[in-house]
């Protein structure tokens, strides 16, 4: 990337970069003096009682004690693995062509749709221990640019600091949806203090292999979790939370 040349002043344009967010990371572990992800968990997740989240790895001889084992869409073809040490072909989720290690700070979380609520809500500040100030809550569910195109649902959008925004007034709606091969999650906060989330150990053919399938895979979801669909349904009047305290992954053996 050192090689390449910008497309335009920063700060002046928007244009989403996965390797933006990558060195992104980097700079955190400048700042922090410890690794991105230890300074995450130290700093954001612990606070609000997450404690399973957690760095992925590629081979799937490496993933975590209860991470789910990701597939390809019914019919892929296998490909010769990227990894070290991996001879052969591999369904393409553990293929290396994305390599979680070199993605940290850009996708390579692994979490539950638990987890990503509990984020959600402490952004929206209606329970958990805010971990960032509201100034800087504020900055990320503000739109950077203005209108810059339509989101998901179809309404005018826009980008905050790693959030998508619907410009629907005072009461904004914010999300952020990827995937990659294997998986495919979404978490978004809507009007009125509502938050959902889905995630998915696959991913639809035209998902990841197409511009087009994306956002269509990720507005059928938020055609379904609106809030009237929301409120229409009878909640028990009890913290679900408190069921799944951080959802503790347990330690993996030792061999």
């Amino acid at each position: 990337m050192l090689d390449r040349r910008l497309d335009f002043d920063p700060g002046t344009r928007f244009a989403y970069s996965n390797f933006g967010f990558v060195v992104l990371g980097r700079i955190i572990e400048r700042v922090a003096g410890r690794p991105y992800d230890e300074f995450v968990r130290q700093e954001i997740l612990s606070p609000m009682g997450i404690e399973s989240m957690r760095l992925g790895r590629t081979i799937l001889a490496l993933r975590a004690a209860g991470e789910v084992r990701y597939y390809d869409y019914p019919g892929a073809p296998l490909v010769n693995s990227l990894m070290p040490g991996v001879g052969g072909q591999v369904s393409e989720p553990y293929s290396g062509i994305l390599p979680f290690e070199s993605i940290d700070s850009a996708g390579a979380w692994i979490a539950s749709s638990i987890d990503l609520v509990r984020i959600f809500v402490m952004l929206d500040g209606q329970r958990l221990p805010p971990v960032l100030s509201p100034a800087s809550i504020q900055q990320i569910v503000t739109p950077a640019f203005g209108a810059l195109g339509t989101s998901p649902a179809g309404n005018p959008a826009s980008y905050g600091l790693g959030l998508g925004v619907e410009l629907t007034g005072a009461d904004a709606e914010w999300w952020h949806d990827g995937g990659t091969w294997g998986t495919q999650a979404v978490a978004a906060r809507l009007r009125d203090g509502w938050v959902w989330s889905a995630s998915f150990n696959s991913a639809p053919k035209d998902t990841i292999y197409t511009s087009s399938g994306a956002p269509n895979f990720v507005a059928t979801l938020q055609s379904i979790f609106t809030v009237d669909a929301l409120e229409s349904v009878s909640w028990p009047d009890v913290d679900l939370f408190a069921r799944y305290p951080g959802m503790r992954i347990p330690p993996r053996p030792r061999r």
